[in-house]
């Protein structure tokens, strides 16, 4: 039986599950927004719901984040919750799990989130945040892919670039960069995309071991691109934060990436981001000796 491929999505806040002792009475404080459950067993009754309602004198577990698994399967649909909590038990990490009629919701600690959502897109699950979907990019996509990094590249590059390396930097070019790149070994390479709610791609990060010199031991960004329409909205910071947790799962002490020293609104904003520009190197391509700056982040968050 082939395991179900799930969309998994963040509700917003900070929930809380309680403990209040067996037979009591559903406290007025359970009514209000967000996921509320309510489980009474014959030694406890058990409510989870917002923290923010929870007294603070009530026994309680806080500091999870909830999850929708945003399938609508069948009631008896099987392999649903397995599929949902082997990647992330096998990472390593607690959840636990409640239902509805329609849906199961998972609930990770608030600390673990992005460790939960590297583990599902792992496992071929996409990953909403706000109105993109995140997943692992796979061979089919290379033609999506090679489309969407020529488009920003030249938007990019196109007025700092030489005309001869635009020029030669087209499709087909980059389609087999990018044929060759996810057909290959992946054993500690990531390629994510982002698509908005018709597929249309429109961010894309790729991770592997890094070649800079002088920074062998680090996890490389070898490509982060965002569609003008959602820059300034926190995508770039989501995955440079993505792309820290991948490290640490790789053992890799940092995070590093090359970018043309006449691209200074990349330089300024990896520095918003705690980017650290820690040297410089001509980058000695066939079409471009261009000068690059590197910048770095550790992956002890």
């Amino acid at each position: 039986m082939n395991a179900p491929k799930l969309l998994l999505r963040e509700l917003p806040g900070d929930y809380a599950v309680s403990r209040l002792a067996a037979g009591s009475d559903t406290p007025d404080w359970v009514n209000g927004p967000g996921l509320v459950t309510v489980t009474s067993a014959e030694d406890e009754t058990s409510i989870l719901c917002l923290r923010e309602r929870v007294p603070s004198e009530v026994k309680q577990s806080a500091g999870w984040t909830a999850i929708q698994v945003s399938n609508l399967f069948d009631f008896d649909e099987p392999g649903v919750v397995v599929a949902a909590t082997r990647p992330v038990a096998e990472a390593g990490l607690g959840i636990f799990v409640v239902s509805t009629f329609d849906r199961d919701y998972l609930l990770v600690r608030q600390d673990s989130l992005h460790r939960a959502e590297m583990a599902w897109l792992g496992y071929g699950h996409r990953v909403q945040r706000g109105q993109l979907f995140l997943r692992n990019a796979e061979i089919s996509d290379c033609d999506a892919i090679a489309a969407f990094h020529l488009r920003i590249w030249r938007q990019t590059y196109g007025a700092i670039a030489p005309t001869a390396a635009v020029e030669a930097l087209n499709f087909d070019r980059r389609q087999e960069q990018w044929r060759v790149k996810l057909s290959g070994n992946r054993e500690q390479s990531v390629t994510l995309l982002a698509e908005d709610e018709q597929g249309q791609l429109m961010g894309l990060c790729d991770l592997t071991g890094s070649t800079i010199s002088g920074f062998e031991d680090a996890l490389e960004i070898t490509h982060l691109y965002l569609d003008e329409k959602l820059r300034g909205q926190g995508g770039g910071r989501y995955f440079l934060n993505l792309a820290q947790h991948i490290a640490q799962r790789f053992k890799k002490p940092a995070v590093v990436l090359e970018v043309v020293r006449e691209n200074t609104a990349a330089l300024d904003f990896y520095r918003a981001c705690g980017g650290d520009p820690v040297a410089e190197q001509t980058y000695r391509g066939p079409l471009w000796p261009s000068e690059n700056v590197i910048i770095r982040w550790s992956s002890d968050l």
